[in-house]
């Protein structure tokens, strides 16, 4: 391992404080990180509306992609998505319908 010495005391400051956890840049990034991932998730994550245009988005790219890459295992990858779906759905159907008794009753 090679151990360089940075004689310059405002490089040395600069790199230094760089890698702080103290830095108020480092703050400042925390805070912006949170706040980016929060807008992320309203978009993505917690917004039931993604769920659906994601799956279907999903399931084109993969299938192109399979289409491409293995021929012959179309049948079994639309086979398998299925399983899949029927399985998210069983997983998470008790939770989207308390959702819905709350708005429609």
């Amino acid at each position: 391992m090679k151990v360089y010495e940075i004689k310059d005391k405002d490089l040395n400051n600069a790199i230094n404080r760089q890698f702080s956890e103290s830095g108020v840049e480092q703050k400042a990034f925390r805070y912006f990180a949170r706040a980016n991932r929060f807008i992320a998730g309203t978009a993505t994550a917690y917004n039931p509306e993604f769920i659906l245009t994601n799956l279907f988005r999903d399931f084109q790219q993969a299938l192109t992609s399979v289409g491409v890459n293995l021929k012959d295992s179309k049948a079994k990858f639309v086979a398998n998505y299925k399983k899949a779906g029927q399985a998210l759905i069983d997983a998470n159907l008790p939770f989207w319908l308390s959702w819905l008794r709350m708005f429609y009753h």
